[in-house]
């Protein structure tokens, strides 16, 4: 039993955007595997372990995806507002506070440190200092929690110009693999 205690996991993720209506995710932790396929029509997650799948139809942009499936099934995808098209406009929504931390080394990336606040949840940002401005590191806070859960995503090896096959983004079930259904959020 881990009563009283924190417990930190970790997942490491490799994503692929082809905007406005593409995106490729595969998630791996302890005892954990996930395909995340979006193709602009249909939302797709395959866990290889389990052997199963489940499809669903879904709006066609990525940002109604990414509300279709957190609002109707309760999947959420750890830093998904940095996906969005105009993330900076959803990010700056009801600020009540912004603040230049300083600069921080993530790996080996010289990084802005940013502290933004708004009701229910505090958000830090690490954002390289030179160059393309990428995010190298992004914290989100549940201030409106007592535990004041938190998710932190540390990003590297960016490639902007990646060639990828379309068929990236589609799912075709290998032999032996049931499909299922996704469950409902309450």
């Amino acid at each position: 039993s881990y009563s009283g205690h924190r417990i930190d996991l970790e997942i490491a993720a490799s994503v692929t955007v082809s905007r406005p209506n593409k995106i490729h995710i595969e998630r791996h932790g302890l005892g954990f595997g996930q395909m995340f396929y979006y193709n602009g029509k249909t939302l797709t997650l395959f866990n290889p372990a389990e052997k199963v799948y489940a499809s669903e139809a879904a709006p066609g942009t990525i940002e109604d995806m990414f509300h279709f499936a957190r609002d109707t099934y309760g999947i959420s995808v750890p830093a998904s507002d940095l996906l969005y098209s105009d993330s900076f406009t959803l990010l700056m929504q009801e600020l009540t506070c912004a603040v230049l931390i300083g600069k921080e080394m993530i790996g080996e990336v010289q990084c802005y440190h940013l502290l933004f606040c708004r009701p229910g949840v505090d958000f830090q940002i690490w954002i390289a200092d030179s160059g393309p401005p990428l995010v190298y590191k992004y914290l989100v806070t549940d201030t409106a929690t007592p535990e004041l859960l938190a998710f932190a995503t540390v990003m590297r090896e960016w490639n902007l110009a990646p060639s990828v096959s379309e068929t990236l983004f589609e799912f075709t079930p290998p032999a032996g693999v049931e499909k299922i259904i996704f469950l409902e959020a309450y």
